[in-house]
């Protein structure tokens, strides 16, 4: 299993102890700034990712033609969106500020 693959799993058991949660429970406005700022964060985090597959072209072995193009498959996402987060994660790369900022969740 690789860090990320670990990494992942932990997310996946928080995550599933949230669902578990009555939303009545994160019906408050501080549960929900958390809960925004933490979505944010993860957004932050596939962008960058999604950046760092592509430019390590691990898409390539799966027959895909880029990075977005695989996306768009294999995570079932619109084809404009792939584009924009591999685009924004390569972005992202130039702009230390921003992407400490939206990993911070602001």
């Amino acid at each position: 299993m690789s860090v990320g693959t670990g990494a992942v799993d932990e997310l996946a058991a928080v995550i599933d102890n949230l669902v578990d949660v009555d939303p009545s429970r994160l019906a408050d406005g501080e549960a929900m700034v958390g809960l925004h700022r933490q979505l944010e964060r993860l957004a932050a985090v596939t962008t960058r990712a999604a950046a760092a597959f592509d430019a390590a072209k691990a898409w390539e072995p799966d027959g895909a033609r880029s990075a977005p193009a695989w996306l768009t498959t294999r995570c079932a996402m619109p084809a404009t969106t792939a584009r924009r987060r591999v685009r924004l994660g390569r972005a992202l790369r130039h702009l230390p500020v921003a992407a400490a900022a939206w990993l911070a969740g602001d």
